[in-house]
């Protein structure tokens, strides 16, 4: 949306092929156009918002795969789109955000380059300051915050 138009810049710059700001364009507009009415193979939904869920499931084409990653609000969802899911056989896949067996991909992608971590954090606090950092995720206007230790601060 267009509150996070600094989010949308950095995904462009790191190399998304298409952004939308859902406040000023139509998703399904684009993505139709994108897809030649096609729809999309994937959609990640990080937000947890069922107004976004319900939104995207009608973009993803005939047997394609919806993957929740953000947390729902409530436990049980009652406004979700099932006709969505039923209708077009969308392969629904929960994902659990942390994952051991993910650490080593996400340690070799960093190693070779292909994460480019310096434009993904935007603020750096050391631990005594975590208050501080999570305040400022909270406002929204950071893309990634790093909270650095010091080995020593855990010493005897």
């Amino acid at each position: 949306i267009t509150k996070d138009a600094h989010r949308l810049a950095l995904a462009k710059k790191l190399g998304a092929d298409v952004i939308v700001d859902t406040m000023k364009e139509d998703l399904a507009k684009v993505v139709n156009e994108i897809t030649d009415g096609y729809g999309v193979d994937k959609v990640y939904d990080a937000s947890g918002a069922v107004p976004a869920v319900n939104a995207s499931l009608p973009l993803i084409r005939k047997q394609g795969q919806f993957i929740q990653v953000g947390l729902f609000a409530n436990k049980m969802v009652d406004d979700l789109d099932t006709e969505s899911i039923i209708q077009r056989e969308i392969e629904y896949i929960g994902s659990r955000s942390q994952n051991p067996y993910d650490w080593p991909i996400a340690i070799h992608l960093l190693a070779k380059g292909a994460i480019n971590i310096d434009e993904m954090i935007t603020k750096k606090y050391p631990l005594t300051e975590w208050r501080k950092a999570f305040d400022k995720v909270m406002e929204g206007n950071e893309i990634k915050v790093m909270i650095e230790s010091n080995p020593e601060e855990f010493t005897d």
